[in-house]
């Protein structure tokens, strides 16, 4: 994974594995390459995995790039990622 793009490893932060969907988290925010926001944000909002969303949020928290609409969003999320979050 060292040597994927950060577009890559976007994608895996909806793998069934949770060591892939941590790692590729990690290695994102290592990078802090903010040219995938826009992926993070459309994952978050319309990926049907709950564990996807709630790496999509934490990765952009981990960016600097957690606006207030997408925290908002995910205090009213359907499947209470606010709680997982600490919301």
């Amino acid at each position: 994974m060292l040597d994927e793009k950060s577009s890559q490893l976007v994608e895996h932060l909806d793998h069934p594995n949770g060591w892939w969907r941590d790692t590729a988290q990690r290695l994102l925010i290592i990078k802090q390459d903010k040219s995938v926001v826009p992926a993070l944000k459309q994952m978050y909002q319309s990926s049907t995995n709950q564990l996807a969303r709630i790496h999509a949020l934490w990765t952009l928290e981990g960016l600097g790039a957690l606006d207030a609409p997408t925290a908002r969003a995910a205090m009213e999320d359907r499947d209470r990622i606010a709680e997982a979050i600490g919301g």
